[in-house]
């Protein structure tokens, strides 16, 4: 299935308004502050055992939580030693691309991405939150996963996640942003830090490694060939990457092209993607491949995706205006509950200053401006009992361009509530 998308987009990760845990049997309720209401399990096994295919356990809103003794980095290795899964990892230097390409997939392959919680055992205590997607494969139940190295923790835990990502990756692909040569090789220290440890073939599986600058850099080949040299990484430069959505297209192209190098398991499974920017994954033997489990995706949770990877958008929330109930949110710097009570605020301030001043029509947008980020509020026609509150940045889009794709999201949504 093919779908277009924009990788020029800010990060999303939708929050559902309920969601069904399988193993326990139960609706989950979101509250309003967003967290999920408390569940009773059996015993604490049943609540800290893992799944038998993925790692940690599905806590809901595209969630797995992994409660580990020991560190995170030395946790996650466990992890990969054992299951050995196979993966793509996004690697940023000086460039904010890995976040917005996963978020950019994700609305290609209509599936949600999702975050690895790893927490302390015993306490709780959260240690780093790891986003990746698991794009769909017609006969590959597993699929495709991509992670980010963009990790959410402090600084040595995030340097020490990255390496074991970058260590047990099938292939990696490191986005360069415009930096001066001096200040390349400096940013890209901490990589080759992780890189050393390459010299030894049986400590690292990662052999292959795509570079792609932003802009034209010269001395970029030399700086990338001292980086691998000495280790078993065979690295490639690309030609610049204009657009953030040309790096897809690159990197299926060279997994293709790398199939021999990868592992047994995903030898039948290539990445076909058009020059427009379409994206397919594609058996190479469709002879055998078998039903693949399709997601189904709320209609609201699909809009607000769409909307949350336009150029320029921070924060996206869908919410109810009377109850401010969130229906669904996308965006790591704003929570939903958050701007729903915001939205709520201004719409109902804006309609009582138009009924002060005599203006009988309600209230259909808002817009406020000011500073590098601006937000806006537009009411649903399909649903007038629900808005849409966009947190942007006015230097990368303007309302008017969000507005309509508001507007034209809202005429596909169906007349009937959905939720």
């Amino acid at each position: 299935m093919d779908r277009r998308f924009d990788l020029n987009s800010r990060p999303s990760v939708p929050t559902l308004t309920d969601r069904t845990d399988s193993s326990i049997g139960t609706p989950k309720r979101l509250e309003e502050d967003g967290s999920y209401a408390t569940q009773f399990v059996r015993n604490a096994d049943d609540y800290l055992q893992e799944s038998e295919e993925d790692i940690g356990r599905d806590v809901g809103n595209h969630t797995r939580e992994l409660f580990v003794s020991t560190d995170a980095a030395e946790a996650l290795e466990i992890q990969f030693d054992h299951r050995k899964p196979v993966y793509i990892v996004i690697h940023d230097v000086a460039a904010k691309a890995s976040l917005k390409m996963l978020a950019g997939v994700a609305a290609a392959v209509e599936r949600m991405g999702a975050h690895l919680v790893i927490r302390r055992q015993g306490f709780g205590t959260t240690l780093a939150s790891i986003d990746y997607l698991d794009c769909p494969v017609e006969g590959d139940m597993r699929g495709l996963r991509l992670y980010s190295t963009a990790i959410d923790a402090d600084t040595l835990t995030r340097v020490h996640l990255t390496r074991t990502l970058f260590r047990h990756a099938a292939f990696c692909v490191v986005v360069v942003g415009n930096l001066p040569t001096h200040a390349i090789a400096e940013e890209l220290r901490t990589l080759r830090d992780h890189l050393a440890q390459g010299s030894n073939p049986s400590n690292w599986r990662c052999r292959d490694m795509l570079v792609m600058p932003l802009v034209v850099n010269p001395a970029l080949q030399d700086i990338v060939n001292e980086l691998t040299a000495g280790t078993c990484v065979q690295a490639t430069v690309t030609a610049p990457v204009k657009r953030p959505v040309d790096v897809w297209p690159i990197l299926s192209a060279a997994w293709n092209k790398r199939q021999a190098s990868l592992p047994e398991a995903l030898r039948g499974i290539w990445l076909d993607t058009q020059n427009d920017g379409m994206i397919s994954v594609t058996p190479l033997a469709p002879g055998h491949a078998r039903p693949v489990a399709r997601m189904v995706v709320n209609p609201m949770d699909r809009m607000v995706q769409d909307l949350s990877s336009q150029p320029g958008v921070i924060s996206c929330c869908l919410f109810e205006i009377e109850s401010s109930r969130v229906m669904a949110a996308a965006g790591t710097m704003h929570s939903g509950p958050d701007m729903a009570r915001r939205g709520t605020l201004l719409l109902a301030a804006a309609q009582s200053g138009r009924r002060q001043l005599g203006l009988s029509a309600p209230v259909d947008e808002v817009v406020i401006t000011g500073g590098t980020q601006a937000l806006g509020l537009r009411t649903l026609q399909s649903q007038r009992d629900l808005a849409v509150h966009l947190i942007y940045t006015p230097a990368e889009t303007h309302w008017q361009t969000l507005s309509q794709r508001i507007h034209k999201l809202d005429a596909d949504l169906p007349r009937s509530p959905v939720i």
